[in-house]
């Protein structure tokens, strides 16, 4: 479901006031990666996103076209739940149809066990 920009910064400003543990994924073409952090400097065009060993971080610039949405809540992934997904969509190659470009960020819910 799409948003508009102001309530996608209302939820990472909450992120960022509550110190919520986060699960970044991104994904284009030619990378993907996923780490665990937590929001820790937003700015009106840019976030920071740091991992809680501070060896980690993605800085994220917010300019351009950028569309913003929220996935489904309670979603399953492995042994890992979520409260829901903001995910930032990118506009950079309008030749590749239906291949966005994504940043996502997904509240970690819990971890189940699999023993």
């Amino acid at each position: 479901m799409l948003t508009v920009r102001e309530e996608a910064f209302d939820l990472l400003h909450k992120w960022l006031a509550e110190g919520t543990l986060l699960e970044c994924r991104i994904g284009f073409p030619i990378l993907a990666v996923r780490l665990r952090g937590r929001v820790r400097d937003l700015f009106p065009d840019a976030v920071r996103f740091e991992s809680d060993d501070k060896l980690s971080e993605v800085r994220l610039l917010l300019g351009g076209e950028i569309d913003f949405g929220y996935g489904d809540a309670g979603i399953v992934d492995g042994p890992n739940v979520f409260r829901g997904t903001l995910v930032m969509i990118f506009r950079l190659d309008e030749t590749r149809a239906g291949a966005d470009d994504f940043v996502s960020f997904a509240e970690v819910d819990a971890v189940v066990s699999s023993t």
